[in-house]
């Protein structure tokens, strides 16, 4: 299964958990890294949360046949989500059905079908839903990621999404490239990203490089 989710920047705690497939995934708005919801369509009960049905079971029969919508509770069922309808900020997220993926160095050959499926098919899913071509997409991983389970971020070109600079975003279509010229690339080669300073993992890669 796939969902797409649109982020929403309210301060308020909202708690939303999402069955796929035998696993719930539970997302904590307040938190910009989890701040992920369905489709941006509203419902008397709260929320709609959107979903594209996978027909397989594993990454190379993950196909989108259709549209399904489920209703999800939010913690305060009286709470207004104001999403917005513009184009322009338009963002994103594919979360994929296979469990096992943690992040960007997992990925070897053996995700290549999954990965173009999510490209083709989420453009295909954003042109049919926004009538906004692949063209005016970026597709993207980060690196470090916001939760580990492997998911690909879709946004307007020109929206300046939070993570979306060279020192986090790895776009999915320069992933694909990297994995059919080298099969260990993403084991082997070195990610530089960008941490706070009063980040706990700066402070452990700190004392990891004096130890």
């Amino acid at each position: 299964m796939i969902i797409f989710g649109r982020t929403v920047s309210r301060s308020s705690v909202l708690r939303l958990s999402l069955t796929l497939g035998t696993w719930t995934l539970t997302l904590t708005r307040g938190a910009p890294a989890t701040a992920s919801l369905g489709l941006a369509v509203t419902g008397t009960a709260g929320l709609v949360c959107g979903c594209f049905l996978a027909s397989g079971r594993n990454s190379r029969s993950c196909s989108l046949p259709g549209l399904s919508f489920g209703l999800a509770q939010p913690a305060e069922p009286s709470l207004p989500l104001p999403l917005s309808a513009q184009l322009d900020d338009l963002y994103l997220i594919a979360i994929c059905h296979r469990r096992g993926i943690k992040s960007l160095r997992d990925l070897t050959p053996e995700h290549l079908p999954l990965l173009r499926n999510i490209l083709r098919e989420g453009q295909e899913a954003i042109l049919q839903r926004y009538q906004v071509t692949g063209d005016r997409l970026r597709v993207y991983l980060h690196y470090l990621p916001s939760y580990y389970h492997l998911h690909v971020h879709f946004t307007a070109l020109g929206f300046e999404a939070p993570g979306a600079g060279v020192e986090r975003a790895h776009l999915l279509a320069e992933v694909i490239e990297n994995l059919e010229q080298d099969p260990e690339h993403y084991q082997r080669r070195t990610l530089t990203f960008a941490l706070r300073a009063d980040d706990p993992l700066l402070t452990l890669l700190q004392e990891a490089q004096r130890s």
